[in-house]
């Protein structure tokens, strides 16, 4: 098997707020690594700091100490050429798709926006066909274009909603897809359809990596390949999904794992 590229990289991450009696510290000494085409899972309850690791990762947030970097180019501040092409190559699919999908706006217009900004900024996406693009982006997450282009947001259910900001995060063809609770605000029938859409990504761009932030085990074990688990800040445990779920190591993942009834 080929060993395959590290695409983003985190060493030593700590982040710390406030000072003197307000000093909390949400990270300490966090470590994580993707891969391309590889989906990798960070888990853990509230306030074991997923969030903010996912801020730092995408350059959204600076770390007090540690690294972060994309295609070996350190992600330090906004000029930097790890955080230009992060930005280019990474989407981002938000826990509520109401709240990321403009209201006034129809489906073909927000799927294709990302796309508009691309061809803006870069002289590759010369000659694009942003309408195919967008109509094959919406396919891949099983929502038939001729039925949805011209929908608005209040037109659709909370899972198809959902599947629109999916295709609006893969239409650019990123490197790296970094998904935040996206099946939290869906009722459980629609959740079905969310993982069919990643899987259906996973097979159809074999070399997108995909981060997925969650605390539903039962969403983790059916996505992705490996797992860390977050605890106040800290990496308790990591590893492939199968040991980390079948044979979990820290007590705290054994919690996780039984109160899930996997």
């Amino acid at each position: 098997m080929t060993e395959r590229q590290t695409l983003l990289t985190g060493r030593g991450i700590s982040r710390v707020f406030g000072k003197g009696k307000e000093r909390q510290t949400a990270l300490d000494g966090v470590d994580v690594e993707v891969c391309a085409g590889e989906c990798l899972a960070l888990i853990g309850g509230s306030g074991s700091g997923k969030s903010t690791l996912m801020r730092i990762l995408l350059g959204l947030d600076q770390p007090t100490s540690g690294t972060v970097t994309f295609e070996g180019e350190p992600v330090d501040g906004k000029k930097s050429a790890g955080y230009q092409a992060l930005r280019r190559e990474s989407s981002l699919v938000f826990q509520s798709p109401f709240t990321s999908l403009d209201p006034r706006w129809t489906v073909v217009k927000s799927v294709s926006e990302p796309l508009e900004i691309q061809r803006k900024r870069h002289s590759k996406t010369d000659g694009l066909d942003i309408g195919q693009k967008v109509r094959e982006a919406l396919s891949l997450v099983g929502l038939n274009p001729d039925e949805f282009l011209n929908r608005y947001p209040a037109d659709l259910s909370g899972g198809q909603a959902q599947r629109v900001a999916i295709a609006r995060a893969l239409v650019t063809d990123p490197k790296l897809i970094v998904a935040d609770e996206p099946m939290s605000a869906i009722d459980v029938a629609a959740r079905l359809q969310i993982l069919e859409a990643f899987a259906a990504i996973r097979k159809s761009r074999p070399e997108t990596a995909i981060i997925m932030i969650s605390h539903d085990l039962g969403v983790v074990q059916h996505i992705a390949d490996r797992i860390v688990v977050l605890h106040d800040g800290k990496v308790v445990e990591s590893g492939s999904t199968d040991d980390v779920l079948n044979r979990p190591k820290a007590a705290y993942t054994r919690e996780l794992v039984e109160a899930a009834s996997l």
